[in-house]
C-alpha cells in the first residue's frame, strides 16, 4: 500500500510539474484521476476540510492522497454508472449533505439564540428590595420566634396587595435604616 501511495504521489507531482510548466496558471493540475483534471486548489480546499486541526506531514498527506484518488475514482464510476441521476442516490446524497451541514447549522441558531437571550435579560431591569428583620447578636429561641413571627406578619400583608415599600416604611416593617427612604 505505501508503493502504491508513493506511485501515485510521485506520478502527481510529475503531472503538476509538466502541467503547471504548460498552462502556466496560478493554479495548477496535481493530477488526473481517471482523466479528470485535480487542481492544487481543489485537492487543498478538500484537504484542509478534512484534516482542520491535524499537522500536515508527509505521511499524512500521503495517506490522504489514497483516499482522495479512491473518492475521486467511486465518484467518478457513479458518474459512469448514472448513479448521480437515480432518485435514490440522489436522496442519499440529499442525506449526507444535512448530515454534514446540520452540526454548523445547529451551532449557528445556538449562538444566535443564546446571543438573544443575552440581550434580551440585559434590557430587563430588575429592582430587588429587602425587608430586614435583626436578630440580638447572641439570639435565643424566643428571640428567633419572635422574628419569625414579624416577618410572616409582614408577608402576609404584602400577600394581601399591601404595597411592599409601604409595608416595609410601616412602624414594625424594616429594620434597615434605607427603608424609610427606598422602600
Amino acid at each position: 500500500m505505501e508503493l502504491k501511495a508513493l506511485i501515485i504521489g510521485l506520478a502527481g507531482l510529475s503531472l503538476s510539474l509538466g502541467v503547471q510548466a504548460q498552462n502556466g496558471t496560478d493554479d495548477p493540475v496535481l493530477m488526473r484521476v481517471d482523466g479528470q483534471p485535480v487542481t492544487r486548489s481543489e485537492f487543498e480546499a478538500i484537504y484542509k476540510k478534512n484534516n482542520q486541526d491535524a499537522p500536515v506531514t508527509k505521511e499524512a498527506l500521503d495517506e490522504y492522497l489514497e483516499l482522495f484518488v479512491n473518492y475521486k475514482l467511486k465518484v467518478r464510476e457513479a458518474e459512469t454508472l448514472g448513479m448521480d441521476t437515480m432518485a435514490g442516490f440522489l436522496q442519499e446524497l440529499a442525506g449526507y449533505r444535512e448530515q454534514l451541514a446540520r452540526p454548523y447549522l445547529i451551532d449557528r441558531e445556538l449562538n444566535e439564540e443564546l446571543l438573544q437571550e443575552a440581550y434580551d435579560r440585559s434590557q430587563e431591569e430588575v429592582r430587588a428590595s429587602h425587608i430586614l428583620v435583626q436578630l440580638p447578636a447572641d439570639p435565643s429561641p424566643q428571640d428567633t420566634a419572635e422574628a419569625w413571627a414579624r416577618i410572616m406578619a409582614l408577608r402576609d400583608r404584602i400577600v394581601a396587595g399591601e404595597d411592599f415599600a409601604a409595608v416595609a416604611r410601616s412602624k414594625g416593617g424594616s429594620d434597615d435604616p434605607s427603608a424609610q427612604k427606598n422602600g
